[in-house]
């Protein structure tokens, strides 16, 4: 995951409970790993979900409501691995990895450890949502849907759309926070 997050630019990711035995350095702030990646045991992995369930449509986010060009998953991502109560993917843009996705089963204490990691709790959306607000480098949101945890992170130095580099307005925020509540939902499903 380091090396993942060591070329970071749009990516979504979930924090791991404040739990787990630490957090790695990527991009000068603080991402929490998941102690455990299990992607065999719940239900989910029975009704046959792959990881492919949360790579397209983080692609098609990218693609359609970023309006991101040249991108495409990663080649590290084994789209047609069962998705059980943990699962990753990644996006990968012209001059680097433009996004890394993970939604996982188990929450409970992320919000202390996210607000102390400099998150904010944000009201009015159908989920509990937290926003790292770095703006224009990049945002990072996080989604709790049920024991299901869901999080965005976007970097605009290297995504491209076919007028120039990103740049993160506060629409794109919202349209991030209701992607990931969506997919969040759709995947706990």
């Amino acid at each position: 995951m380091r090396r993942l997050l060591k070329h970071l630019i749009v990516g979504a990711m979930v924090p791991a409970l404040a739990a787990c035995s630490g957090a790695s350095i990527g991009n000068s702030d603080l991402t929490p790993e998941p102690s455990v990646a299990t992607s065999t045991t719940s239900s989910i992995a029975r009704i046959d979900r792959t990881v492919r369930d949360l790579c397209k449509p983080l692609l098609e986010f990218f693609e359609n409501e970023l309006r991101l060009v040249n991108v495409k998953f990663g080649p590290e991502d084994n789209l047609n691995a069962p998705y059980g109560t943990f699962g990753s993917c990644s996006i990968v843009g012209r001059e680097s990895q433009n996004g890394f996705a993970q939604v996982y089963e188990g929450g409970g204490q992320e919000a202390s450890f996210l607000e102390s990691v400099g998150f904010k709790r944000m009201g009015g959306y159908s989920a509990d949502v937290w926003l790292l607000d770095k703006r224009p480098r990049r945002i990072e949101v996080s989604v709790r849907v049920g024991d299901w945890i869901g999080s965005l992170r976007i970097h605009a130095e290297l995504a491209y759309t076919a007028t120039g580099k990103l740049d993160i307005t506060d629409k794109i925020v919202d349209d991030s926070v209701e992607f990931m509540i969506r997919i969040t939902r759709e995947i706990q499903q």
